[in-house]
């Protein structure tokens, strides 16, 4: 059986991010209000690192990430603590960062979608690239 021994790098850098406000405490991936904040590209992607920053203050709650593959359920894929902060010039906003051990590596077309618990302006990205 012939195996693929050849390295693959990503090809062109792929960003994702959105903003996203509306409450939901759904972990089922398919109900209520979810974002679309990183689509692989035409070949497929890798995504390195995912972060989240709040625009304002937040309060005690969660930042929830998924998978869409587009034929099965959404699945659950990261779930960020969030802890109430009250911006200033001395605190910053509620926000983490996630480097998983190894790569989101996504199919032709695959989504990473994600919902808040609270409504709460978030911006979620996706640092990765397109094969």
């Amino acid at each position: 059986m012939a195996a693929n021994v050849t390295p693959i790098f990503t090809l062109t850098p792929n960003f994702g991010r959105l903003n996203g406000s509306v409450a939901n405490t759904n972990l089922d991936g398919t109900t209520g209000q979810y974002y679309t904040f990183f689509t692989a590209g035409a070949f497929g992607s890798r995504v390195d690192m995912i972060r989240y920053c709040f625009a304002a203050t937040s309060t005690a709650g969660v930042v929830r990430i998924f998978h869409d593959n587009g034929t099965d359920t959404p699945r659950l894929l990261k779930v960020f603590l969030v802890p109430a902060a009250i911006p200033s010039t001395t605190v910053e906003p509620a926000s983490d960062e996630w480097v998983p051990k190894v790569p989101i590596v996504l199919g032709t077309a695959e989504l990473l979608i994600f919902n808040t618990n609270n409504s709460e302006s978030v911006n979620v990205f996706a640092f990765g690239g397109d094969y």
